[in-house]
């Protein structure tokens, strides 16, 4: 009989086959067994085959104890079956193979009951291992939430320090700012006074007055101006005195005679080459030189006078005040049209305001359109001051110089307190007269009086009659003729006496004074732009033009050279056109964008150039680049707090700015 192999304790699968080898051999005893009935053997076999399957699919850990009792099983099973082999019976076979069979079902059901346990086993692993994945998952999580949070504290902490590093190195801008801006005003202020002090008014000289180096009296009819410090001292050409004006022949501080010969009725000593005494007879041939030196004082003269840096940096003292003074009588006088127009760069347009936004009207074809009226910038400030206060209807007396007649009348005005002027002109319709004036808008009004014996006047409007003033009633004064819903354009009205009535008294016209103010300034653009594109930013009804440019040509034009020839082609087509125009320089910027690289030069160099600008063209300037250092030195400020952006001013800013044009303008 074939001996059966010795299984090991663990399932690998050597073992495996070794135990399927026993199945198979008790298998071939079974089959073998005498006297069992096939239905018994078959039975035997299923169960032994169930239980082969059912440990062929076991794996797991080792099982040492599982493994001694299913070969204590399978030997006693093969020792039942070979009992039942030898058995002289039936029933003793069949008894035997029943014990074998309940001994091997005994064994599959503590090989079941061992893997139901492992399997339970294996279960709390997996639920044991399952909680512990989903701490760890959770732990993780836990994790990450603390770095993102530690990520994010560092950020803070690297920000917070970044934004302290800044404010520290921006105090540290605003302080240099500050001390350089002193020192410019320090220098501006000393080489002004220096220029301008001891100037002043003539007045009479006095004997115990202190004079100081300037000063101009006046003295017998004279003029002198003091050289240094005196009093006391008499005015006559020395040391202390020069003659600015010597008073003619009738007074004593005139040339009396010249070697007895004495001034004509013009005030003038004819005197003859032979009359001078003590003359040269030998002269230097000409042309020839001397050095300074040779000339008694010339040098210390010439140290006097003023450089270009030093007239450049007193500028603000009040060149070419004759044209602001032009500006004003326009901007009030009703009988001519003021419409202002500003052309300028984000600064003109208002960024950095409050409010800022350039959905407003389209400025010409460009496609740009203006800065809504309601934003803060010095634009809108200056608009909304000048039309409120000048915009608006005048009364005009008759005899304004603006007023035309066609006849003149030596008793024609007089004073009559009763007038809603207080005075009035009388036409005298015997000699037809007439008067008319030019005005613009859409409506006018004469004020008249009435008599009994009044006449008529009729009105003419650009040539055509639109009505007649009666001057005929109950006395009174101060009557009103209106005339409105006129187109707005240019008007000529005219008045003209008629044969009905003898006299009419007129008091005075009312008429609108039109002053327009446009803020055309557009974000981003330089000279160049504005010059390129003049012909559709220069409107037909365009008076004044207010130009302010520079700060983005620091970015477009490698020198101010660049920038002064475009700027001049504006100058020269407005010229062409015939409409005033003023420069201006914008605010001083911060010194972190001064000193950009992608800066060519700086702001002060914008302000000196334009400042070149208008002194080679006799135009206004008004720097209000010396505006916002003024500003800051006087408030104790820093130029910082005066922008937004560090180039575009903030509300304060811009105020600042308005008030400076304001002034300068004489507005």
């Amino acid at each position: 009989m074939a001996r059966m192999r010795e299984i090991g304790v663990s399932f690998d699968k050597g073992y495996r086959d070794d135990l399927n080898y026993n199945f198979g051999l008790l298998e071939a005893l079974i089959g073998e067994a005498k006297g069992l009935t096939d239905t018994l053997r078959q039975e035997m076999l299923d169960q032994i085959n169930n239980l082969q399957q059912q440990i062929n699919l076991l794996t797991g850990e080792n099982i040492g104890e599982l493994m001694a009792r299913l070969n204590d099983s399978i030997q006693q099973a093969l020792t039942a079956a070979q009992d039942a082999r030898t058995a002289k019976t039936a029933t003793e076979e069949a008894t035997a193979l029943a014990t074998t069979a309940t001994e091997l079902a005994n064994a599959g059901a503590l090989l079941a009951e061992e893997k139901a346990n492992y399997a339970n086993e294996k279960a709390v692993l997996a639920q044991e291992a399952a909680d512990k994945a989903t701490q760890e998952a959770s732990n993780l999580s836990q994790l990450k939430v603390d770095v993102v949070q530690a990520t994010q504290d560092a950020n803070g902490e690297a920000k917070n320090a970044n934004e302290k590093a800044n404010l520290a190195n921006n105090a540290a801008d605003r302080a240099n700012q500050a001390a350089d801006n002193a020192d410019i005003a320090t220098n501006r202020a000393i080489i002004a006074a220096e220029a301008i002090e001891g100037w002043g008014t003539a007045e009479q000289w006095e004997n115990d007055k202190q004079y100081i180096e300037n000063n101009i009296v006046t003295d017998n009819g004279s003029t002198w101006q003091a050289l240094r410090p005196n009093i006391n001292v008499v005015p006559s050409d020395g040391a202390d005195w020069i003659c600015l004006a010597r008073k003619g022949i009738d007074g004593s501080g005139a040339v009396s005679s010249v070697n007895n010969r004495y001034p004509g009725i013009d005030g003038n000593v004819e005197v003859k080459w032979g009359d001078i005494p003590e003359k040269p007879q030998t002269f230097t041939p000409s042309p020839h030189f001397h050095e300074i030196s040779d000339i008694n004082d010339l040098q210390q003269k010439l140290n006097d006078k003023a450089t270009n840096t030093q007239v450049a940096s007193i500028k603000q003292i009040g060149f070419y005040d004759h044209l602001v003074k032009e500006l004003i009588e326009r901007v009030r006088n009703p009988f001519k049209r003021s419409n202002i127009k500003l052309l300028g760069d984000s600064i003109t347009a208002g960024m950095g305001g409050t409010g800022y936004d350039p959905s407003g009207e389209p400025i010409g074809s460009t496609g740009f359109k203006t800065n809504i009226p309601t934003a803060t910038c010095w634009a809108n400030l200056l608009k909304s001051y000048v039309e409120n206060k000048y915009a608006k209807d005048i009364l005009i007396p008759m005899n304004n110089k603006n007023i035309n007649y066609s006849v003149s009348y030596s008793n024609g005005f007089e004073v009559y307190q009763n007038s809603i002027v207080g005075t009035q002109f009388i036409f005298r319709n015997a000699d037809t007269p007439s008067a008319s004036f030019t005005f613009y808008g859409e409506r006018f009004s004469i004020y008249y009086a009435k008599i009994p014996a009044g006449g008529n006047l009729d009105v003419y409007l650009d040539g055509i009659k639109i009505g007649e003033i009666s001057g005929q009633g109950d006395l009174s004064s101060k009557n009103e003729k209106a005339f409105q819903n006129l187109t707005n354009q240019k008007h000529v009205v005219e008045l003209r006496g008629n044969t009905t009535g003898s006299v009419v008294f007129i008091e005075a016209i009312l008429i609108p004074n039109q002053t327009r103010v446009k803020n055309w300034g557009i974000s981003g653009k330089d000279s160049k732009y504005i010059y390129q594109n003049i012909d559709s930013l220069l409107e037909v009804d365009d008076d004044i033009i207010i130009v302010q440019l520079g700060t983005n040509d620091r970015v477009n034009t490698l020198n101010t050279a660049t920038l002064k020839t475009f700027q001049q082609g504006i100058i020269d087509k407005c010229i062409a056109l015939n409409k005033s125009i003023i420069l201006m320089s914008a605010n001083v910027v911060s010194a972190a964008n001064d000193n950009e690289i992608t800066k060519n030069y700086k702001m002060s160099d914008v302000d000196e150039a334009i400042f070149d600008l208008t002194t080679q063209n006799s135009l206004k300037f008004v720097s209000n680049f010396s505006a916002f250092e003024k500003y800051a030195i006087q408030n104790n400020v820093t130029i910082d707090s005066l922008l937004d952006d560090g180039l575009h001013p903030n509300d304060e800013g811009y105020y600042v700015m308005f008030k400076n044009i304001v002034n300068e303008l004489g507005l």
